[in-house]
């Protein structure tokens, strides 16, 4: 049992086993992204396929954010986007919250688990770069602890972070 982001209706589909990533779903690509309004142009060096975080902390779910965490260098922000983002903190204020101040969109904030990390809300990219892109669940209502990195530059749940949907 495993879920899947589908880039054609852009949502989470269930598939009965879990995806083989191809050799092309590996390889490191600029992945364009845009607040809703198009105002935050951005772009992420990421794999075509690889594993977003599904987190259920009372933040994302409002947001409705798909994790595509990456090192911050990996995300570039135009110039000219900069002027339309606001951020929000609250609590232990390490995270920052990116928005567009003008449409409201968050395609990407600095996460409180790995502040050196950036997670970008793969809702906001631009479906034709994605390969297969695996949706695992974290139990982010009790999380405390950090991800660990991959190969590729990815962060990943650690085997005791997954939440059996």
């Amino acid at each position: 049992m495993a879920y899947i982001w589908d880039t054609h209706s852009r949502g989470i589909r269930y598939v009965s086993k879990v995806p083989e990533f191809s050799k092309q779903d590996e390889n490191t690509t600029i992945h364009k992204g845009s607040c809703h309004c198009g105002r935050i142009q951005f772009q992420v060096e990421a794999p075509r396929g690889f594993i977003a975080i599904d987190c259920d902390c009372s933040i994302c779910v409002a947001k409705g954010i798909l994790h595509l965490m990456v090192p911050a260098n990996k995300l570039q922000i135009s110039e000219e986007s900069r002027k339309y983002l606001s951020t929000y903190q609250f609590h232990t204020k390490v995270a920052k919250h990116n928005f567009c101040s003008f449409c409201g969109m968050h395609p990407f904030y600095t996460p409180r688990c790995n502040p050196e990390s950036v997670s970008v809300n793969i809702r906001c990219l631009d479906p034709s770069t994605l390969g297969t892109v695996w949706i695992e669940f974290l139990d982010g209502k009790n999380f405390t602890g950090s991800l660990s990195v991959g190969d590729n530059g990815v962060y990943y749940l650690k085997e005791d972070q997954k939440k059996t949907v």
